[in-house]
């Protein structure tokens, strides 16, 4: 398991800043995670060829999970 990597991902209508928390491990998944809600944004696995591809339908920042 890799650091838990921490970012900027957009501001909501009342001013704050929502965080974008990714997890990844030594297999080639990773998972991001946002604040705002807990909402799970992305979650990367490898195909059967090894390609990296992302298998939730989630919104580009936080404006998207507010909506």
């Amino acid at each position: 398991m890799k650091p838990i990597k921490i970012s900027a991902f957009g501001t909501v209508k009342d001013g704050k800043e929502a965080k974008l928390y990714t997890l990844t491990n030594d297999a080639g998944m990773s998972a991001e995670f946002t604040d705002y809600g807990a909402s799970l944004v992305r979650l990367f696995v490898p195909d059967r060829e090894g390609r990296r591809r992302d298998v939730v339908l989630g919104y580009e920042n936080a404006a998207g999970y507010e909506a």
